[in-house]
C-alpha cells in the first residue's frame, strides 16, 4: 500500500477534505521540540493555514514553513529541503525511509508509522488498528516443562519468584472473584471535588479491565465504589507512614490504627462485609502522605500517595502493583533501570503489562500463548509474537530453558492499550534471563530476572538486529502489525 501525501497536519487539526493526512501527536512533538514552550506544540505551521507576517519562516519537525501571499490571503508554504520528512507529491509506502520517529500517516484503509530499525535508520511500517489472527508452529513442549523450580537459598520477602505462587492471605484468590471496596478520603486541609471524584472512578475502573486480560479471565475484580468524599477526622499528616527502611521518622498513628480508621470510614458508605480488599483514594493535592500505606493482612488495604500524583501515573496502576503482591507475586524485577516494560517492576512503570515470566509464576499463561523448548531440543524456528501491551490472541513469548535454573524469555513490546505513556513508534524485542537461584529484593539489589540487551537506551532489539547469548541467536526478522523473530542454536 502506498500513499500520495497531500498535506501536513498537527494533532487532530486536519484540513477539511484533504486525505490522507500525516498526524504528529503531541507526545511525539514534545521530545523533538524540547527547546520550545508548551504552547508551541499548538503553534506548528500547517501547510495552507493562515499566517500573519509575509516572509516569516518557522522551523518544525516536518520541515521549514514560510509565510507567503497566495491569492488574497497569507498562508504557510512548506519549503523544499532534503531534511523534510514529507513533502507534497511524495509517494510513501511501507518500507519508505523516514526521519521523524513516531510520525504517522493515516488514510482510510491504512496507517504508516515511522520507526527506528537496524543501523540507525528509520522507515515506515504499515500498521492496522485491528490486527488479524497470527499463526505459529506448535510449542514442542508444554508449559510445565518451562516452570523452573525455586532454588533460592533464602526468601527475604516470603513471596514467589517462580511457579507456583500462592496468595499471601485469604483477601485475594488467583482463581475467581475478588471483591474490592473503593473509597475517597479527603481532609479538612485538603478537600476533594466532585469533578476529581468522577475522574478517579474512571481511572480505578481500569484495574478491573487489566486483571481480566492479564489473568486471562481467571480472576475478576468486583469493584464497589463509594459515591462521595469521606472527611477524615484527623489531619492528613497523621496518616503519613514510614515503610521505606531508609527513611527516618515517627508515625502519628500505628499501622493498626490507620487500618482501623480506613475500615471505619469505609463502613459509613459501603457494606464492608462484602469485600476483603480496600483501595483508598485521596485528593491530588495531598502532600504529607508521600508513601502509600499497605496493610497485607487478611483485610488488604492500599491508599494513594503524593508520589503517585507527582509521578503522573494512573492510580489504578499503584493499586494493581500493591495488590498483585497480595496475589503472592514478588515482582520488582527486572530492576528500575530496566523497568519500562512491566507494572510489577515498579509502581510507576510507563509500560503496565504483566510480563510473561510473572504470568507463568501466577499460572495465568495459557498453553497456546507460550512457545516452550529446552535448548538442546531447539531447532531453527520463526515465530510471530503478540506485543505484551496489546489485547490480542496469539503467541505472547518464546521460552528457552537453558538448565535446571536458567531460561531465556523473548517478548515483543510496543505502544498499545497498556503502554499509552510510551511515545508513538516505540517498539522492539526484549530478551530476558531468569535465574531461579537468585532472590529478588525490593530495592536495586539482586533480581530473579533481567534484560540482557541494550539498544538505544531501551533494552530493545529493533527490526534487522540479532542478538546471541547462551549459544542461542535471536534475529528480529520483520515488524509490522506484529513482530516476527527467528531463533536458532549458534553452536
Amino acid at each position: 500500500m502506498s500513499i500520495l501525501f497531500q498535506t501536513v497536519t498537527v494533532g487532530a487539526a486536519a484540513l477539511t477534505g484533504l486525505l490522507p493526512v500525516a498526524v504528529l501527536e503531541p507526545e511525539v512533538l514534545k521530545p523533538i521540540l524540547s527547546a520550545a514552550s508548551p504552547s508551541a506544540l499548538h503553534a506548528v505551521p500547517i501547510k495552507g493555514a493562515a499566517c500573519k507576517k509575509v516572509g516569516q519562516i518557522r522551523k518544525t519537525p516536518v520541515g521549514s514553513f514560510k509565510c507567503v501571499v497566495g491569492g488574497k490571503r497569507k498562508t504557510w508554504r512548506l519549503l523544499p529541503s532534503s531534511n523534510t520528512a514529507v513533502s507534497a507529491g511524495t509517494i510513501i509506502r511501507s518500507g519508505s525511509p523516514c526521519n521523524i520517529e513516531g510520525l504517522r500517516i493515516d488514510s482510510s484503509d491504512t496507517t504508516l508509522e515511522c520507526r527506528r530499525v537496524a543501523q540507525g535508520s528509520m522507515k515506515y511500517f504499515a500498521v492496522s488498528p485491528s490486527p488479524g489472527p497470527i499463526k505459529n508452529p506448535s510449542s514442542p513442549e508444554p508449559i510445565a516443562n518451562c516452570r523452573l523450580p525455586d532454588l533460592r537459598t533464602s526468601n527475604i520477602s516470603g513471596l514467589s519468584t517462580v511457579y507456583p505462587t500462592r496468595p499471601s492471605s485469604t483477601a485475594v484468590t488467583n482463581r475467581g472473584v475478588v471483591n474490592v471496596g473503593v473509597i475517597f478520603v479527603d481532609f479538612s486541609e485538603v478537600n476533594g471535588t466532585q469533578a476529581e471524584l468522577r475522574d478517579h472512578i474512571e481511572d480505578v475502573k481500569l484495574a478491573a479491565d487489566w486483571i481480566r486480560w492479564y489473568s486471562q479471565g481467571r480472576v475478576t475484580y468486583n469493584l464497589q465504589f463509594s459515591d462521595r468524599w469521606i472527611r477524615a477526622s484527623r489531619p492528613e499528616s497523621d496518616y503519613r507512614v514510614f515503610i521505606d527502611p531508609q527513611r527516618s521518622g515517627n508515625q502519628a498513628m500505628t499501622n493498626t490504627e490507620i487500618s482501623t480508621s480506613f475500615r471505619a470510614m469505609a463502613a459509613t458508605t459501603l457494606d464492608i462485609s462484602t469485600f476483603t480488599v480496600l483501595w483508598v483514594v485521596h485528593p491530588k493535592a495531598i502532600q504529607a502522605i508521600d508513601e502509600s500505606y499497605v496493610d497485607r493482612g487478611q483485610f488488604h488495604i492500599v491508599n494513594t500517595a503524593s508520589e503517585t500524583y507527582r509521578g503522573k501515573y494512573p492510580i489504578w496502576q499503584n493499586f494493581i502493583h500493591e495488590t498483585m503482591h497480595q496475589h503472592g507475586l514478588l515482582g520488582h524485577a527486572p530492576k528500575r533501570e530496566q523497568s519500562l516494560f512491566g507494572v510489577m517492576a515498579m509502581n510507576g512503570s510507563p509500560g503496565t503489562a504483566l510480563n510473561s515470566w510473572d504470568s507463568i509464576v501466577l499460572d495465568w499463561m495459557r498453553e497456546e500463548n507460550l512457545y516452550c523448548v529446552r535448548r538442546d531440543l531447539l531447532t531453527p524456528v520463526s515465530l510471530t509474537l503478540v506485543p505484551q501491551e496489546r489485547e490480542q490472541e496469539g503467541l505472547r513469548a518464546a521460552f528457552i530453558r537453558l538448565s535446571e535454573s536458567e531460561a531465556l524469555i523473548i517478548e515483543s513490546h510496543r505502544r498499545d492499550k497498556w503502554s499509552p505513556r510510551w511515545p508513538t513508534g516505540f517498539y522492539g524485542i526484549t530478551v530476558m534471563r531468569a535465574d531461579c537461584r537468585l532472590d529478588t529484593v525490593w530495592n536495586d539489589g539482586s533480581s530473579t530476572t533481567k534484560y540482557l540487551m541494550h539498544s538505544n537506551d531501551r533494552f530493545l532489539m529493533l527490526e534487522g538486529e540479532s542478538f546471541t547469548t547462551d549459544g542461542i541467536t535471536i534475529t528480529f526478522a520483520k515488524s509490522g502489525d506484529n513482530d516476527m523473530i527467528e531463533i536458532k542454536r549458534s553452536n
